[in-house]
C-alpha cells in the first residue's frame, strides 16, 4: 500500500511515486501528501549518470526503493532498475490503459464534451469513488 505518513515508510519498501524535481545531483520523488524522498546520482541508474535531466523528467512515474528513513523526515531512495524492477505487467497494463484513456479524453475535449483534465496535476487531491481494487492499485471514478 502507499504510505501516507513518514511512520508508514520503511527501508526495503518499493513505493510508486512521481518525479517532483530534478537537480544536478539527484532526483526528488513525491509520494502521497507531503512525503518526498531523494535519490542521489549514484542511486539513479545502473550506469553512470552525469546529468539526471537526461534520465528523468518532471512528473515522470517511478518505482523507488526506500533505502533509509531518518528521524528528521529524510527519505533516501534508490531508482536503479536492478533494485526496483518487478514483474511489472500490471503496472504496464495500467500505464497503457491510462495513456489510451488520456488520448480518448483529449479527443472528447477537442470535440467539446470533455472536462478540464489538464487542471488535474500529479499529486493533486480530488474527490473520487473507488470502482475496483486491482493488483496494481485502485480504479476510481472522479466526481464532478
Amino acid at each position: 500500500s502507499l504510505p501516507a505518513s513518514l511512520e508508514e515508510v520503511s527501508a526495503g519498501q518499493l513505493v510508486p511515486g512521481y518525479v517532483a524535481n530534478v537537480t544536478a545531483d539527484g532526483v526528488f520523488v513525491r509520494f502521497l501528501g507531503p512525503l518526498t524522498g531523494r535519490a542521489g546520482l549514484s542511486q539513479l541508474a545502473d550506469t553512470f549518470v552525469s546529468d539526471p535531466a537526461h534520465h528523468f523528467s518532471l512528473h515522470q512515474s517511478v518505482l523507488a526503493l526506500v533505502t533509509k528513513v531518518e528521524a528528521g523526515g529524510r527519505i533516501s531512495l534508490n531508482l536503479r532498475q536492478s533494485k526496483c524492477a518487478t514483474g511489472g505487467a500490471p503496472l504496464l497494463a495500467s500505464l497503457f490503459s491510462d495513456c489510451n484513456l488520456a488520448h480518448a479524453l483529449k479527443e472528447s475535449r477537442e470535440e467539446g464534451d470533455g472536462g478540464d483534465w489538464a487542471a488535474i496535476k500529479p499529486g493533486s487531491v480530488v474527490a473520487a469513488a473507488v470502482d475496483a481494487l486491482k493488483d496494481y492499485g485502485l480504479v476510481c471514478d472522479l466526481e464532478g
